[in-house]
């Protein structure tokens, strides 16, 4: 589970290719919808929801099982499916003149355009 979450936390693969790849090698196929609830599930970091109880407020607890993730990774995954943040990546300028050097000079002969 932590392979997916770093996976996603790096930017690398989107959600939805990481179930496809899962049922591809003979996961049990989720849903789209049960797989984006899953990995939302603070359950893998060690965090357990205790719901409102008369006065006390809803609120997580740490879990008594070893969490299965960091709760860094966690939050960060999170924030990548929000899309509050998103990966940016770098693009390499290149000038048109080196790679098509030819280009300007030749003519289509269908339609005599450059």
């Amino acid at each position: 589970m932590r392979y997916f979450f770093n996976e996603i936390a790096k930017g690398i693969e989107a959600p939805e290719t990481i179930r496809r790849q899962l049922s591809e090698k003979g996961v049990k196929i989720l849903s789209n919808q049960a797989f984006h609830v899953a990995i939302r599930n603070p359950v893998y970091c060690g965090k357990i929801f205790i719901k409102k109880y008369r006065d006390e407020e809803a609120h997580y607890v740490k879990s008594l099982h070893a969490p299965l993730i960091r709760e860094t990774l966690f939050n960060k995954v999170q924030l990548i499916l929000e899309g509050n943040k998103r990966k940016i990546r770098k693009y390499i300028k290149f000038s048109s003149a080196d790679v098509f050097s030819l280009r300007g000079f030749l003519i289509c002969p269908k339609c005599g355009k450059i």
